[in-house]
């Protein structure tokens, strides 16, 4: 079979997994590592019987318990999010989102995921 563009097609059965995100409310705990070793396992057993796989990793903004937890950040420095303001209390937020992310997908590296 070819493509639109005349290229041949992979003919190889395709398996994908799309990991459940874990919330970027702080780092990965044991239970996310056994989810993602067993996630893992099932993926490189497929890859090893040939078929094309996809192991799609990702974070979930989680945007209330995200909120929850820089509310309670700030707290421990006597700061309400009112005295922030909207927009930088916003700020506060997708800052901790982002630094939050990159940890748990750095995480995720240093356990050898096998992800795409």
């Amino acid at each position: 079979m070819k493509n639109k563009d005349g290229t041949e097609t992979d003919r190889k059965e395709k398996f994908s997994i799309v990991l459940p995100p874990p919330n970027v409310t702080g780092v990965l705990h044991v239970g996310h590592a056994l989810e993602d070793t067993l996630h893992d396992i099932v993926i490189r057993f497929q890859r090893m019987k040939g078929k094309k796989t996809l192991l799609i990793p990702g974070t979930d903004h989680a945007a209330i318990a995200t909120q929850t937890k820089v509310e309670k950040e700030l707290a421990k420095k006597k700061i309400k999010k009112q005295d922030l303001g909207r927009e930088e209390f916003l700020n506060q937020v997708n800052e901790f989102a982002m630094n939050s992310q990159s940890t748990i997908l750095s995480q995720l590296k240093k356990m050898g995921l096998s992800a795409d």
